[in-house]
C-alpha cells in the first residue's frame, strides 16, 4: 500500500478554528484527565468525547494522542 494512511488528514487543508467545546476538551485532555472522566466532567457521553478528541487530531493533523499532546505543548495552543 502506498501513500497517507487510510482516514489521514490531507496536507494543506484548512479547518475552522477550535470551538470552545474543543479548547476545553483539550485543556481537560492536557491535565491528564480520561475520557470518561472528561465525559462525566462536562455531561457528555463516552462517544462525544471520542469524537471531539478525533476532530481535534485532524484539525491539528496528528494521528495519536502523544501527537496531540506534543502539539498542543509545542505550539502552545491552549495559553
Amino acid at each position: 500500500m502506498t501513500g497517507r494512511p487510510r482516514g489521514s488528514a490531507s496536507p494543506g487543508v484548512k479547518y475552522r478554528p477550535l470551538t470552545a467545546t474543543e479548547i476545553g476538551t483539550l485543556r481537560a485532555f492536557s491535565e491528564g484527565m480520561t475520557t470518561r472522566q472528561i465525559a462525566e466532567a462536562k455531561a457528555l457521553s463516552l462517544r462525544a468525547v471520542r469524537r471531539i478528541r478525533e476532530r481535534l487530531r485532524l484539525k491539528l493533523g496528528v494521528f495519536t494522542n502523544d501527537e496531540l499532546m506534543f502539539k498542543v505543548g509545542k505550539e502552545e495552543l491552549l495559553k
